[in-house]
């Protein structure tokens, strides 16, 4: 999403200096053609976190072939969640990890069965926070979104939230939400849509420490 290659090769070097355990990319690998991915996939083939990197797709995946998309990712070591869950074992704890395809790709009630048989904490992957309720209903502990690029262009900040455009699409921009015992956060990213601009709000990688 307006990005050279070289912008995010600079990225995957920060993520790397981070040496995370895992990594989780909520979606939007490409802007809206197929073959965008094969040079954002020469950049993520050299991301590394020793116990894994997960994904799901987001809105702009599936203007390609998210299939496609998905194949080009799993063969640069990234496991793409398609309505799926997964655990993951660090350090002798369980992780019970769920991804969903976006919007009405996506199938909650498939994925928060399969994550309640587990025993562990338990992340859902969802590209919109729109669907943050659904993380909430189906008793996850952390959500982790992107899609609204934090506003992108914000005018203003009341009590920590955004004010922007996006804000009359959605209550959920950017940050950390809760609701019932769920946590969510939204990313801003590191791209940007409609426009090669940011105002107030800069892009981000987010390091989470959970114990």
């Amino acid at each position: 999403l307006f990005m050279t290659k070289e912008d995010v090769d600079i990225y995957v070097a920060e993520i790397n200096k981070l040496k995370s355990d895992v990594i989780f990319i909520p979606g939007d690998f490409i802007t809206s053609k197929t073959e965008e991915i094969f040079q954002v996939a020469k950049s993520l083939r050299d991301l590394r976190a020793p116990y894994g990197i997960y994904a799901c797709l987001g809105n702009h995946d599936f203007f390609g072939n998210p299939v496609e998309i998905t194949k080009k990712l799993t063969d640069v070591g990234i496991r793409v969640l398609r309505n799926e869950t997964t655990e993951i074992l660090i350090n002798g704890s369980h992780l019970i990890l769920s991804g969903v395809d976006d919007g009405i790709h996506a199938n909650f009630k498939k994925v928060t069965l399969e994550s309640s048989e587990a025993h562990g904490p338990r992340i859902l992957l969802c590209h919109k926070p729109y669907y943050f309720e659904k993380a909430v209903a189906g008793d996850y502990d952390l959500m982790m979104s992107g899609h609204t690029h934090g506003g992108q262009i914000v005018f203003a900040r009341v009590f920590g939230y955004p004010v922007a455009p996006a804000s009359l699409v959605s209550k959920y921009i950017s940050g950390l939400y809760r609701l019932g015992r769920s946590t969510m956060y939204v990313s801003r990213g590191i791209g940007t849509v409609g426009l090669p601009l940011r105002v107030n709000c800069p892009p981000e990688i987010t390091l989470f420490k959970l114990t």
